[in-house]
C-alpha cells in the first residue's frame, strides 16, 4: 500500500512538473515572439533611415538567433503538450483509484482545516462542510431535475483527532469508462450545417452523438468552473477534493442519464449550437468538456458567416451584430483548436461537404477510415 501511494504521488508530481515546464516554455515563447517583433520593427526603421550595412547585419544576426530560439521553444512546447495528453489517462486512473480507496475506508486524505474536531462520533453521516455546495439546480424550465446534478452524498467529513478526513461514497464512473474510444463533442452555432455533421458522425459504426440537450450543458460547465475557482482560494480545505471530484461526478451522471448511449457505443458525445458571446463562458464549457471527460475530443463546425447570417433566425436580427457574433465564435473556436491541436479540430461545412481531402482530414482526426464513405 505504501509503495502504491508513493507511485501515485510520484505520478502526480511528474504531471505537475510537466505542467510547470509547459507554462514556462509558453511564456518564454511569448517573450521571444515579442522580441522578434521589436527586432523586425527596428530593422525596418534602420532600413528606412539608410543606416550603415554593418548595423543592419548585426540586427539580422540577432533576429536569426531569436527565430532559432523560438523554433526550439516551439518544439519543446509540442513535446510537453504531448506528454501532458499522455498523462491524462494516468491521472484519471489515479483519481478513480483514490476515490475507490476513500469509499472503502482504507485510507483517509488528510487536509488542512482550521475547524475543531467533533467531540465524539455519532455513527451517522455528517452533512458536507458548509464551504462545499450541496447541490446545483437545473435551469428553470429544464426537463432534467436538480436531483441529477445533486452531489450531496459526494463527500462526507469524518473527524479523527485534529485531522479532517474525507470519504467518498462509491462512485465507479462506469458511464465515463464505457466508451472505448472516449468522447466527442461538436460545438457550433445555428444554421452552420451541424445536423449534417452529426448524421455523418453517427453513420460511423459505434458512434453515438446526441443532438441538442435543451441548454443542459451550460449550467453544468458554469457550476464546475465556479467549484474549481473556489478550490483555488486560500482556504482550500475539503474543496481540494471537491473541485476534483465534482467534475467526474457530474460528467458520469450526465453521460448515464442525459446521453444514455447504447452499450455498443465506442464514441459518445453531443452536438451543441448554443451561442457564446463572451470568451469566459466559452472557455468554461470547453474546459469542462476537455477536463472531465476521458479522452475528450472537440470538433468546431464553422460556415461562411455571410451565408449563415441570412439564414433562419439570424436573418431577423441586425446583420452587423450577427456577423460580429459569428466571427467572435469562429475566433473562439480557432484559438482553442490552436491551443489544443491534439484533441480539437476546426472544420468548415463548405469544405468537408465538397472536398475529399477535407473530409479525410476530419476522419484522420477521428482515427477512422474514410474510404467506405467515399465509395
Amino acid at each position: 500500500m505504501v509503495q502504491s501511494d508513493q507511485q501515485d504521488r510520484a505520478a502526480y508530481e511528474e504531471l505537475a512538473r510537466l505542467e510547470a515546464s509547459a507554462l514556462f516554455y509558453f511564456q518564454r515563447s511569448e517573450a521571444q515572439n515579442a522580441r522578434i517583433e521589436d527586432l523586425e520593427k527596428a530593422l525596418r526603421r534602420f532600413q528606412d533611415e539608410g543606416v550603415r550595412s554593418e548595423k543592419l547585419a548585426e540586427l539580422d544576426e540577432k533576429l536569426s538567433r531569436a527565430t532559432s530560439s523560438l523554433a526550439l521553444s516551439a518544439k519543446l512546447v509540442a513535446k510537453l503538450k504531448s506528454a501532458l495528453v499522455a498523462k491524462e489517462q494516468v491521472r484519471f486512473d489515479l483519481e478513480t483509484k483514490l476515490r475507490s480507496v476513500l469509499s472503502g475506508g482504507r485510507v483517509a486524505v488528510q487536509l488542512r482545516s482550521s475547524r475543531a474536531p467533533r467531540a465524539e462520533a455519532t455513527g451517522e453521516d455528517e452533512q458536507p462542510a458548509p464551504s462545499v455546495r450541496t447541490s446545483v439546480a437545473a435551469p428553470s424550465g429544464s426537463l432534467y431535475g436538480a436531483s441529477i446534478l445533486s452531489y450531496r452524498s459526494m463527500l462526507t467529513r469524518h473527524m479523527a483527532g485534529t485531522s479532517a478526513l474525507i470519504r467518498e461514497e462509491a462512485a465507479p464512473y462506469a458511464a465515463l469508462k464505457a466508451p472505448s474510444k472516449g468522447f466527442l463533442f461538436v460545438l457550433t452555432y445555428p444554421r452552420s450545417g451541424d445536423l449534417v455533421l452529426q448524421k455523418m458522425l453517427n453513420s460511423i459504426p459505434g458512434y453515438c452523438i446526441r443532438g441538442e440537450l435543451g441548454g443542459a450543458v451550460r449550467p453544468l460547465s458554469r457550476a464546475w468552473a465556479e467549484t474549481v475557482s473556489r478550490g483555488t482560494r486560500g482556504d482550500k480545505d475539503d474543496l481540494e477534493v471537491a473541485s476534483l471530484a465534482f467534475g467526474w461526478d457530474v460528467a458520469n451522471e450526465f453521460v448515464a442519464h442525459l446521453l444514455a448511449p447504447p452499450e455498443s457505443a465506442r464514441v459518445v458525445g453531443f452536438r451543441s449550437n448554443e451561442i457564446y458571446d463572451d470568451i469566459e463562458s466559452f472557455w468554461n464549457l470547453t474546459s469542462f468538456l476537455y477536463t472531465t471527460f476521458p479522452h475528450a475530443r472537440i470538433i468546431f463546425n464553422t460556415r461562411n458567416a455571410e451565408r449563415v447570417s441570412r439564414s433562419g433566425p439570424w436573418a431577423r436580427q441586425p446583420q452587423d451584430k450577427v456577423l460580429q457574433t459569428l466571427r467572435n465564435m469562429d475566433g473562439f473556436f480557432d484559438d482553442f483548436a490552436r491551443s489544443y491541436p491534439e484533441r480539437s479540430l476546426c472544420v468548415k461545412y463548405d469544405d468537408y461537404t465538397t472536398s475529399s481531402p477535407a473530409l479525410k482530414r476530419l476522419y484522420d482526426f477521428l482515427g477512422e477510415d474514410v474510404r467506405p464513405l467515399l465509395q
